[in-house]
């Protein structure tokens, strides 16, 4: 029997911490989660690591998966499995740098089940080994806003990106763009992609390509978003959360039909990217900036007539 020291959460997301006896690590976290709560760290308390000490020295090396030891590993499963039977979802890179969501485990842990933008299959797995170089771990919880509040609070945050500029997003030497200040700087760089070497165009033009397919989809989605909750902020505002969602919805087709379709996106070779074609993309540009100021507008009329 050990002595295990541990960290969980209780039924409303706080942290709490104690000691409890047991005669393993599995022993430990059951127990625990018999007191109701959700385990997130379990550790033999430095006692009996002190007593193991010396022999751990003469030890031989343990074995190591990827650069980390077997033991670490095991432990850190084992964390990424009670997170998830807690509920709490784990955001973190699945195949690729895009944002994957790790929702269900099998196999103790080893492999993870993903929603991946990128990946139809539904789960998509991913055993532990490969996972991507960030997990973020949402480890508390609290009682949410009323739907009401959720959506009001929603849209003015997407209203302040949409009229915020440029930011650091809190990282010195950093510069973020938001709205007008983004479509513009897109449009300039589309200008002097004569400018670029040929490294630079390539780059240029893969993420031309993605920043087109998300702003697409962005819209799709808002459009649904915003006609599934058009009722929420009351009848005064109903008119225009409609009216947005239309302008999403219509938006969503055209980034899709006009540059997709016909632009730098459909082709993405150095020697199709003539000025008539990056005419065509700054002018499309400027049709999305010109319908997202539009859709700004009736979120923020919403915002005002549910005062």
């Amino acid at each position: 029997m050990a002595t295990f020291q541990y960290e969980a959460l209780n039924t409303v997301g706080q942290t709490v911490k104690g000691r409890i006896d047991a005669a393993s690590t599995d022993e430990a976290a059951a127990k625990v989660r018999a007191m109701g709560n959700f385990p997130t760290k379990i550790s033999e308390a430095r006692e009996r690591r002190a007593r193991g000490a010396a022999q751990a020295q003469r030890a031989p090396t343990r074995r190591k998966v990827g650069g980390i030891a077997q033991k670490q590993l095991t432990q850190f499963t084992r964390q990424l499995a009670t997170l998830i039977d807690a509920g709490l979802p784990i955001l973190g890179y699945g195949h690729c740098l895009d944002m994957s969501v790790t929702y269900g485990y099998e196999d103790g842990g080893n492999v993870l089940w993903f929603t991946d933008y990128h990946k139809p299959e539904r789960p998509f797995k991913l055993p532990l080994a490969k996972l991507g170089p960030m997990q973020s771990y949402l480890g508390k919880r609290g009682r949410g806003l009323p739907a009401k509040e959720q959506l009001a609070e929603s849209l003015r945050l997407a209203v302040g990106h949409w009229r915020r500029g440029r930011h650091d997003g809190g990282i010195r030497g950093r510069e973020y763009l938001y709205g007008h200040a983004a479509y513009g700087a897109w449009s300039t760089a589309l200008g002097r992609f004569d400018e670029l070497s040929e490294e630079q165009a390539k780059q240029f033009l893969h993420t031309h390509s993605f920043a087109w397919v998300s702003l697409a989809d962005a819209r799709e989605a808002a459009g649904v978003f915003l006609r599934e909750r058009q009722g929420l902020l009351g009848d005064k505002a109903e008119t225009h959360l409609w009216k947005a969602a239309e302008l999403c919805a219509s938006a969503g087709k055209q980034a899709y039909g006009a540059s997709l379709q016909e632009g730098l996106f459909n082709r993405g070779q150095i020697q199709d990217c003539t000025p008539a074609t990056r005419k065509r993309e700054v002018e499309a540009l400027a049709d999305m900036r010109d319908r997202d100021a539009r859709i700004a507008a009736e979120i923020e009329r919403a915002l005002t007539a549910a005062e």
